[in-house]
């Protein structure tokens, strides 16, 4: 995700995900290590990333 954000300052990933979510095409209980959604995994990681500032 950061790449995508500092490549093209969007994130459309998130979007991506929560479409798979809302289709059921969600796989996170066996791709995620925490097995269970990753949405909220997702969300706090783009936090993180606009708040480390503008894109360099």
């Amino acid at each position: 995700m950061r790449a995508e954000w500092e490549a093209t300052g969007r994130l459309d990933s998130v979007e991506a995900i929560r479409s798979a979510v809302r289709e059921g095409r969600c796989r996170c209980e066996a791709l995620n290590p925490s097995g269970t959604c990753c949405l909220g995994d997702v969300l706090r990681a783009v936090q993180a990333i606009r708040a480390e500032g503008p894109l360099r």
